[in-house]
Order: C-alpha cells, then sequence, then structure tokens
C-alpha cells in the first residue's frame, strides 16, 4: 500500500447497529450501509473491520485506501451478495404447472444461480420457461418472479440454505480507485463478479481470501453470460492477489482484461499462491491486440485444476465449453 495516512478502525458485526458509530466492537455498525463509498464517511487510511463469524449481505463499492478486514475470532467473515437465506417454505409457491414452484423476487437484477445448500446443487439457468429437470430456473424479471423446477416438493422444506445470485458485485471499485487491500474474508453467491476494480486501479492487495459460487448473469442485457472471482479492466497498476481459495465461478478465478481500443496497459501484476479450481478459466488475460500491452506480470506458485468441471461451465448457454482452461 503506497498511502501512508493513519485513518481510523470502523467495525462492522452481526449484533451492531448502523445508528451507532461503528468506532470500536461495543458500537460496531450491522450491515454494509456506511461503509459503501456512498455514504462518504470512509477516508484513505480508514480501515473496515468484520467480526468473524458473521455473515453479511448485499454489495459494497469500495473506497480508496480503506483495508477491508476481519476481526475477533472463528472463521472468516461470510461477505453474501444473496439477500437472504431462500429455503423459507412460505417465501414459495405451487405454480399452476407440475413441479415448479415460484417465488416473488421483485426488482431483483438478471438472476444467474441459485446455490443449494452452500454447494450440494447449483441451479441451471434456462432462459425462458422451459423448466424440465430439477434446479431448472427461469427468471422472469418483468414480472418479478423466479420459476423453479424441484420435483420433490417445495424446495424451502428440501433445503436447509438457498442462496439467490442476482447481477451485482459483492465488492466493487469504480474507476481511478486505489490503494486499496481486501483481506481474510469470504466472498459468495452473486451472479456478477465477486471482487472488480475499473479503469485505473492502482496499488490493490486481496490475500487471505476465499470466493465461491460467483457469476452466471447476463452481461449488460447482452446473451452472454459472464462472473469472475476477481477482475481488474483496462490500465492498471500493482495488483496483488495472493493466498486466496478461489473455486465455482462462471467465467474467470482471476483475471486482468481489456479489448478496448486504443488500447491500455497493464503493469506489476502478481497471482501467487492461490488455489484456483472449478472456474471455466482459472486464470485469464487479454488485452486489445493492436494497442494493449503488458508489462511485468507474474503468475507464481499457484494450484490450479479441475478447470471446466464447476457448475459455469457444465451450464453455459450459446458458449463453446471447449474454450475452458487453466490459463
Amino acid at each position: 500500500m503506497s498511502t501512508n495516512k493513519v485513518g481510523r478502525a470502523y467495525y462492522v458485526s452481526n449484533n451492531g447497529n448502523d445508528e451507532n458509530n461503528g468506532l470500536t466492537p461495543e458500537s460496531a455498525w450491522q450491515t454494509f450501509k456506511n461503509v459503501d463509498a456512498e455514504s462518504k464517511i470512509l477516508q484513505e487510511g480508514d480501515q473496515v473491520l468484520f467480526e468473524r463469524g458473521g455473515i453479511y449481505r448485499g454489495s459494497l463499492r469500495v473506497v480508496s485506501g480503506v483495508t477491508y478486514s476481519a476481526y475477533g475470532d472463528g472463521k472468516k467473515p461470510h461477505l453474501y451478495g444473496s439477500l437472504r437465506n431462500y429455503a423459507v417454505p412460505d417465501l414459495w409457491e405451487a405454480s399452476d404447472k407440475e413441479a415448479i414452484w415460484k417465488i416473488q423476487v421483485g426488482t431483483m437484477r438478471d438472476i444467474g444461480n441459485i446455490v443449494f445448500d452452500h454447494g450440494v446443487k447449483c441451479g441451471i439457468k434456462m432462459l425462458d420457461d422451459k423448466l424440465h429437470s430439477d434446479g431448472d430456473f427461469y427468471h422472469d424479471a418483468s414480472e418479478g418472479i423466479l420459476y423453479l423446477y424441484m420435483k420433490g416438493g417445495n424446495p424451502g422444506e428440501l433445503y436447509y440454505d438457498i442462496e439467490i445470485c442476482t447481477n451485482d458485485h459483492i465488492m466493487e471499485g469504480l474507476s481511478n480507485v486505489h490503494d486499496v487491500k481486501i483481506e481474510n474474508l469470504c466472498l459468495k453467491y452473486t451472479g456478477a463478479h465477486g471482487i472488480c476494480f475499473r479503469d485505473g486501479a492502482k496499488n490493490i492487495t486481496v490475500t487471505g481470501c476465499e470466493i465461491g459460487y460467483i457469476g452466471g448473469s447476463m452481461l449488460n442485457g447482452m446473451n452472454v453470460r459472464y462472473g469472475n472471482a476477481f477482475e481488474v479492466v483496462d490500465n492498471c497498476e500493482n495488483i496483488v492477489v495472493t493466498d486466496c481459495w478461489i473455486y465455482e465461478c462462471f467465467d474467470a478465478g482471476v483475471t486482468h482484461q481489456s479489448s478496448y481500443e486504443p488500447g491500455c496497459v497493464q503493469k506489476d501484476i502478481n497471482f501467487s499462491d492461490n488455489l484456483i479450481e472449478y472456474c471455466s478459466y482459472n486464470i485469464e488475460y487479454y488485452v486489445s491486440d493492436t494497442n494493449g500491452r503488458m508489462e511485468n506480470i507474474i503468475y507464481s506458485n499457484n494450484i490450479l485444476r479441475f478447470a471446466g468441471y464447476g457448475f459455469g461451465s457444465i451450464n453455459r448457454i450459446g458458449s463453446n465449453t471447449s474454450m475452458v482452461a487453466n490459463i
């Protein structure tokens, strides 16, 4: 981290309250509300510390110069894109078609995946309402209804946990965000990206994280699905992803990419000492073939395995599954 400012530590806990000041574990906040970039509370040099053992749901835009980490004892804090556990029988209603259940999802952005019991089963996204096998689902966004084929009965009774993954990034840095460290967090259950940074990102470190069940939503309304655990696009420098466990991503585990003209420069990128598995592409990179340039790119000591065997690769509508690769 190039910043040398020393700021405040803010605490987030399932036992907190967003009306607190967040400055001590005893006065912790409860949700992403006050730590999102839009709140304007965080300053360069601050830390956001999530209590271990907790589950925090929603999307978070990160702030330049801030460290996002953990405090306390126990398992890594879990940051879920899914807004709740939908394994509640009363949420599901039998439709007028045999074995097809429906749930009201309101204005949710395109649903890319459904994860049952933390990975025992994943849904199969269909682009129309022709559902025939367990796990097939169709998101009717215009009506705000999710349809799911489940022959065994009410999904909320068959499973103890159901996570609905929508088209929302869990942690996102907008253009020119810099000097961010994300460490010791577990990010899961989104139809978009787990962690992503836009053009001009620099001095970004992700370490000691677990990132899984990422992607599957439609990209910008096109007939293309996407979703990477970690992505940085366009011009970027000094990007480090290390000591992470990354798995079950629709597209890439980690990627730096840009295909736009007039091209970009990506330099000083280090992906090392990670276990990356069950993604369609465990490591992916590309730039414009005319003006793009990469400098000092290092991939070292990673374990890359089972590319093409995750939920995304077996459910790639309109995609060429022969493209799956470790790198």
